[in-house]
């Protein structure tokens, strides 16, 4: 099969005529090769207009494409997990040969051979046969990828064109540049270009009166003057200078570092110093950022011809890229800074940061040796002498200089003075800077983990792709922990990528399995840690305690046993060097976690603390106190949930137990992130809260935190009974009674049978219900517990109830509701008080029926418990209307409890 984008689509031998096809078949071909999600495809099909049978829709396309590709041979179009990949041979799709000569052009024009680089651009653009894809029906994304091509192909031409300048060829261009010129009247290298042809042709007045039309134009529509590079060119022109080296106007791309320098004479300005190209190779593999990359080249566009000098903060957490980043975007800015590129890292080899001294010597000595040598040698050398000299040094040359890995503002401060272009890389997400604009990485998009692993680990990962989409996700997407999966396969060429994805899924073998020589994800981890202070590394530590799936600031301020602001000023600080990771939910406060990388290394440090180990200088700083201080921390932890469970379970369920202490003495700052409210809200709270709670719950459990165990789960008793979560009410059922008989407490054992028993009654297993109220009756009388004896007596008054033993369930009733008005049981009163009701009507006596559910109902109003007030007016309600119990009809026996009529 041969493809055609690059203008109306076409594909040899057929090519599909309906349109959805069309764009489909566009959509993949511009990610030729690489897997393009299911969704994706969806949206660019349909937009926001997408039917319910989108997907189903979506499979019937492809088939149907298949069919027509496929032309008898195997097929090109792939299924994947994620979506779908066609397949092209090499040479089989246009733009593919496109790139094929625009890089042989590139590698021409970098030797100076640029008879050759014109020539091999000439072909690449002779591919073109009109704007790319202009016969496809385009959403969002076929749009932006034809927009993007029709801008490669115009800097295409722009450095064929500029080849053809270094041959000589200025009145050739002429023709060709003044329709350029006029279809993009704004592009300032395209003026550049024809003004220097029209000079070398020796027509000086239409090259200067070409650049006033430029000039009134971008003032008139865009309030700008022309850049520095075109306002040069013009000077050069009026001084009757020499412009065929003015390389800034004919180079339209960044070519490599190679390319020679300008003839002696050309730039005055680097007479004294030639350019200094100081950076690491890229690391190998296909480019995962390019649109980020384009955007951060055009800010760098920006910050050099503002000719103010400016810093770009390339932010990210540890082993996002940003090294990666940084060195990928110098290597494609060489145009842009001909004086010099330089990557200067910013760390000791202990790791430790430089001090802002030592950092400009380090920069001394990559940008002038020699010059750092003489300084050395001086007796006098303090910081304000070195600026100086790398002020003198730097002043008027168009050069870059690469941070990397910046700790604080002061080591780049002084540099700010020099007229140097500065790209910083640092965790912090913002720096206390003047006249800084950012680049924020964030992890790869899964579909690029995937290409990222399938070239750095090859077979394991191609042969097995849920594998490898499960690789990616443990390692949170980030490119440090891709490439060190990547080596461990590597080092392990007989173990299967599922091998590698079970060893990933245990937190404890994680970051060892992640530890693959300068792919060491705990390495990189640690350094950052080392940059906290005591306090905030101790608070770390603590933070493997905290909920797995996010938490609020609150919630560690109790932990941590601060007030909540000096907690919210720790969090801000471990999220700013992405230690914690924000997790934005519309509508609700801040919330936090700690990733799949981040909570085993604070696990790791806690609890080599525990044990009374060290970790180098890495946890030198360790007071001891952490195996003291964890158990601690569980129960600050767990008693600042229980505090805000219980005062969620009072609006839930008023009355629904005594009134518990509303400020537990162990609660520094007990309003902090306090349900308020209705009911609904309360609902909504336990709802969102509801993961992070069974987290806390079992932390308590396994902490030994007996007390706080029984009391967490006695307060979820409402929230699940209200929306009948059966199976977590077990679970959490069954650690509550363990903790209980653990702690030989008889009153818990009898709270936290009654629930199982509820449990079980709800559920109809009528034998364990009746067994395990029986036995919270027996625990509850050993311990004087007067309120689980009520409940206890209910429910056993519900269980015979259901076996349709009316007598015994209107005695046990009779007991529950004397007991809970002795004893100020408003909920258990309501309860016992409708059961009751209901054993009248299957009596036949409606009065005392109604009697009973307007005690109940009045009994509810009292407390402010809506939900049963409007239970007791609805069955109200039905004995008015006449409607009792044999009527064939189903009865609503406790609020969101229903008996059928074959029940």
């Amino acid at each position: 099969m041969r493809f055609h984008i690059l203008g109306p689509l076409a594909a040899h031998p057929s090519t599909p005529s309906p349109a959805k096809h069309r764009a489909l078949l566009g959509s993949l071909l511009v990610d030729s090769g690489r897997v393009v999600p299911t969704d994706a495809l969806i949206e660019e099909l349909w937009g926001t207009n997408q039917p319910r049978t989108a997907r189903s829709t979506l499979q019937v396309y492809v088939s149907q494409l298949r069919k027509t590709l496929s032309d008898g041979g195997p097929s090109v179009l792939l299924t994947r997990t994620s979506g779908y990949l066609l397949a092209t041979a090499p040479g089989d799709l246009d733009l593919d040969r496109f790139h094929e000569q625009r890089t042989a052009g590139d590698q021409a024009y970098a030797s100076q051979d640029y008879e050759r680089a014109a020539r091999h651009l000439r072909q690449a653009l002779a591919l073109w046969n009109g704007p790319a894809l202009a016969d496809v029906p385009q959403g969002t994304r076929l749009r932006t990828a034809a927009d993007r091509l029709d801008l490669l192909r115009l800097d295409t031409l722009e450095q064929r064109i500029s080849a053809d300048l270094w041959t000589g060829r200025y009145r050739q261009v002429i023709p060709e540049l003044t329709e350029l010129t006029r279809a993009h009247p704004l592009r300032e290298s395209l003026h550049a270009h024809l003004m220097v042809a029209l000079y070398q042709s020796h027509q000086t007045s239409e090259a200067l009166n070409l650049y006033d039309r430029i000039r009134h134009r971008l003032a008139d529509e865009l309030g700008v003057d022309p850049g520095p590079g075109l306002r040069e060119l013009h000077l050069r022109m009026l001084d009757s200078t020499d412009v065929r080296h003015f390389e800034q106007c004919l180079s339209a791309r960044p070519v490599t570092a190679s390319r020679a320098a300008p003839a002696p004479g050309s730039w005055p300005s680097r007479t004294e110093q030639a350019p200094v190209v100081h950076l690491p190779r890229p690391l190998p593999g296909p480019s995962l950022r390019r649109e980020q990359l384009g955007e951060a080249e055009m800010l760098l566009s920006r910050i050099r011809r503002s000719c103010e000098g400016g810093v770009l903060a390339i932010t990210g957490a540890p082993g996002v890229g940003k090294t990666a980043f940084a060195t990928e975007l110098a290597h494609r800015t060489g145009d842009l800074f001909p004086d010099g590129r330089v990557l200067i890292t910013l760390r000791g080899d202990d790791h430790s940061p430089l001090s802002p001294r030592d950092t400009l010597l380090r920069v001394l000595r990559r940008v002038c040796p020699a010059e750092a040598t003489r300084f050395s040698q001086r007796s006098a050398n303090d910081l304000d002498d070195v600026t100086v000299i790398l002020t003198n040094l730097l002043k008027g040359r168009r050069t870059l200089l690469v941070l990397d890995d910046v700790h604080s503002e002061a080591q780049i401060q002084p540099l700010m003075a020099t007229d140097s272009t500065l790209v910083v890389t640092s965790r912090r997400t913002a720096l206390s800077l003047d006249a800084v604009r950012y680049t924020a990485l964030g992890p790869l998009a899964p579909e690029d983990s995937a290409v990222l692993l399938a070239h750095a680990a090859g077979a394991p990962v191609e042969e097995d792709p849920q594998a490898g989409a499960d690789i990616a996700r443990l390692c949170e997407h980030l490119p440090l922990a891709l490439r060190g999966a990547a080596a461990w396969l590597d080092a392990h060429p007989s173990w299967p990528a599922r091998m590698l994805a079970t060893r990933l899924e245990d937190p404890r073998t994680r970051l060892d399995t992640l530890a693959v020589g300068e792919h060491d994800v705990r390495s990189r981890l640690l350094t950052v840690y080392q940059d906290l202070r005591p306090a905030e590394r101790q608070a770390f530590r603590l933070m493997s305690l905290t909920p797995a799936v996010d938490f609020a600031p609150w919630s560690a301020a109790a932990l941590l046993d601060v007030p909540a602001q000096q907690g919210a000023d720790i969090i801000e600080t471990l999220s700013q060097v992405r230690l914690l990771t924000p997790v934005p939910v519309p509508g609700r406060p801040a919330r936090f976690r700690l990733d799949r990388l981040t909570h085993p290394l604070a696990a790791e440090l806690l609890a080599r603390d525990d044990s009374g180990g060290s970790h180098g200088s890495d946890v030198a700083d360790h007071s001891g106190d952490d195996s003291r201080e964890a158990r601690s921390a569980v129960a600050r932890l767990s008693t600042a949930y229980l505090h805000r469970a219980q005062e969620a379970e009072r609006q839930l369920t008023p009355g629904r137990r005594p009134q518990a202490d509303p400020n537990p003495p162990e609660l520094r700052e007990p309003v902090a992130g306090e349900p308020t409210g209705s009911p609904a809200t309360a609902l909504r709270w336990f709802y969102e809260e509801h993961a992070s709670l069974l987290d806390v719950f079992h932390a308590a459990h396994a902490a030994g935190l007996w007390d706080q165990v029984g009391s967490l789960a006695e307060s979820l008793v409402g929230y699940y009974e209200t929306g009948a979560a059966w199976e977590p009410w077990a679970a959490v059922g069954e650690l509550a009674l363990d903790a209980a008989r653990r702690a030989a407490d008889p009153r818990a054992e009898a709270v936290a049978l009654c629930a199982q028993g509820s449990l079980a009654w709800q559920r109809h297993q009528l034998d364990v219900a009746a067994a395990r109220f029986g036995l919270a009756h027996r625990r509850a009388r050993q311990a004087s517990h007067r309120h689980s004896e009520a409940r206890a007596l209910i429910g056993l008054a519900d269980t015979e109830y259901s076996w349709g033993h009316l007598e015994a369930a209107r005695r046990m009733y009779t007991k529950a509701i004397l007991l809970s008005r002795t004893d100020s049981f408003p909920h258990s009163l309501c309860d016992a008080l409708r059961g009751q009701a209901l054993v009248e009507l299957h009596y036949g006596d409606a009065q005392a029926a109604l009697d009973g559910f307007t005690a109940c109902r009045d009994t509810a109003h009292r407390t402010g418990d809506q939900r049963w007030a409007s239970y007791a007016s609805r069955m109200a309600d039905r004995i008015h209307e006449g409607v009792l119990p044999g009527d064939d009809a189903s009865w609503e026996i406790r609020p969101g409890v229903w008996s059928l009529p074959d029940v």
